[in-house]
Parts: C-alpha cells; sequence; structure tokens
C-alpha cells in the first residue's frame, strides 16, 4: 500500500509556503530574496508557489536573510530533503507532471470531498470500468496506451488508501454520470455495485443528484476539495478540463467550492441512505434490462 499519509509533493509545497511566510515576516521582497541568492525573481517567485525544488544553500542563505532561527534552518532541510524523495507514482512514468502533482497532493489529504457531473469519480470506479472509460476521454491516438495503462494502475493504488480507511470520501454524483453506458451492460452493473459497496465503507459519503431534481451549481464543472492535517498545507482545489488541469489554492476560491459542494450536498442530492436505495434500484433496472444477473454470493 502506498505510504500513509507521506507525499514529497506535500512537502515541496509544505515548503514553499513557509519560505514565502518567512520572507513576509522579515519584511522583506520577492526582489531583497533575490539579490541575496544572486537570481532571478521568477526563481525566488517558483521556489514560493512549489514550482521548482529548494537547493540547500538557497535555505541557508535565504535563512540568515531573513533572520531565523538554527532550529527552524534545520527544520527547512529536513522538509526540503522529504520533498526530494521519490514517491510512489515515479513507478508510473508515462504520467505526466500535471497528474503526479495532483496524486502526490491527493497522497497527504486526510479528506476529499468531489463532485462529478459526468464520471463515475476515479477513486471509487472499477477496473473494467476505468479501462473502458479512459481511451475515450480524447480523440483517437491522443492518448498512448502505456499512459492509459499507467493511469489505471495508479488510479488502483489510490484506491487503496480509501480501502484502508486511511482517507475520508465524500462523493456527489450526478445522474447523469451513472446512465451514460461505458463498456457495456455488465461493466455498468459491476460500477453500481462497486458504488453500493464503497458508500458502506465508514469513510465514505456517498451522494447522488437526481436528474430529477433539475438544474444546479454543479453543472459549471466538476471539481475536488483536497483537506489536509492541520498545519500541513493549505486546502486545495483541483479541476479537469481539455485544456489542462489546474491546482487553486488561494482561499477565497477555495472557499467558494467548498460553500457550492455544500449546497449540493443540502439542497440538491439525496441523502446517504436514499442514495444507495437509488442505487440498488438503478442496478436492478440494469439488470432488467440486460439480463445480467449479479453473481450468486451462495457458497
Amino acid at each position: 500500500m502506498p505510504d500513509s499519509g507521506f507525499s514529497p509533493t506535500a512537502r515541496r509545497w509544505e515548503l514553499a509556503a513557509r519560505l514565502r511566510a518567512l520572507r513576509i515576516e522579515a519584511g522583506r521582497s520577492i526582489e531583497d530574496a533575490a539579490a541575496e541568492l544572486m537570481c532571478s525573481v521568477a526563481k525566488i517567485s517558483r521556489m514560493e508557489t512549489a514550482g521548482r525544488g529548494v537547493q540547500p544553500r538557497d535555505i541557508r542563505d535565504l535563512c540568515r536573510l531573513y533572520g531565523v532561527s538554527d532550529a527552524v534552518r534545520d527544520q527547512l532541510m529536513q522538509t526540503a530533503a522529504d520533498a526530494r524523495k521519490p514517491g510512489w507514482w515515479q513507478e508510473f512514468p508515462s504520467l505526466d507532471e500535471a497528474s503526479t502533482t495532483y496524486i502526490g497532493l491527493e497522497a497527504a489529504a486526510s479528506e476529499i470531498f468531489l463532485f462529478e457531473a459526468l464520471r463515475i469519480p476515479g477513486l471509487l470506479q472499477t477496473p473494467e470500468f476505468s479501462t473502458a472509460l479512459i481511451p475515450q476521454l480524447r480523440p483517437p491516438g491522443e492518448l498512448t496506451q502505456e499512459w492509459i495503462g499507467d493511469t489505471v494502475a495508479a488510479r488502483g493504488k489510490r484506491q487503496e488508501r480509501v480501502a484502508s480507511g486511511d482517507i475520508s470520501v465524500h462523493a456527489i454524483i450526478d445522474e447523469a454520470a451513472l446512465q451514460r453506458p461505458v463498456g457495456g451492460p455488465a461493466v455498468m452493473i459491476g460500477q453500481v455495485g462497486r458504488l453500493v459497496a464503497e458508500a458502506r465503507r465508514p469513510n465514505v459519503t456517498l451522494q447522488v443528484i437526481p436528474i430529477s431534481r433539475g438544474p444546479h451549481p454543479g453543472l459549471d464543472g466538476s471539481f475536488q476539495l483536497l483537506n489536509f492535517p492541520k498545519g500541513l498545507i493549505g486546502d486545495v482545489i483541483f479541476v479537469e478540463g481539455l485544456l489542462g488541469n489546474f491546482l487553486l489554492d488561494k482561499q477565497d476560491v477555495v472557499d467558494h467550492y467548498r460553500t457550492v459542494f455544500q449546497d449540493l450536498a443540502v439542497r440538491f442530492a439525496l441523502g446517504v441512505d436514499e442514495t444507495l436505495d437509488w442505487l440498488d434500484r438503478h442496478r436492478a433496472s440494469l439488470e432488467k434490462a440486460t439480463h445480467v444477473k449479479r453473481p450468486s454470493l451462495a457458497g
């Protein structure tokens, strides 16, 4: 299982936030820091936004400029060393930087709140569903077989934290994601069954928004909100799109998405028990329509 709670990506983000906070507390500008390191302002900006790694010499020189204690300097050095350690996702070399950055942050998150308008959440997908879905998300030939395979395999490893109870997941899914056939009847029936099983985990909360509830704020797009243990890094929003994937961490933006999620959960989505009943009925309707029966549980 992936290391619980440790992530070099999160350590890099933590280091960036601490360096920026120390500079501001010391009353120094980015230009001051750049002059101290004899580098460009852009380099300092990237260091303070986790856009690049930080060398031990840079930490030493910045700590001297900011007037911090040796103990704080040593803590920052250790954080930088942790940030350079490999994450398990490096086993999948074809994954792009945006994907691995998100996976690295998710690996350190304690809670995930996610809304999906058109797809089953990746953390709750069966391997069969993922394998059928992912190649269809781009025009033919745009995604390599290696990338597809690595994405499916990495998704399976990400799901291990859910299965272990190490992370809490609250997912809201629009009914449209459940009505769209992916991979054939047997795959869909298996996927709905997986959702029922996941919803019964103590660390998973699952809600469905029926189409009959009409328009709602989530129609503007799917998103994921990552919460981290207190004192690590600030909460982050992840948004996927054709033009790329975006990580948003400005407090007002995170607060807005949090408000939207809470509104969806309270005003539009079915309750937890209602959702389980809805999923059971939906699975039964799929089985009836396709004459595919669920496996017998008899010995």
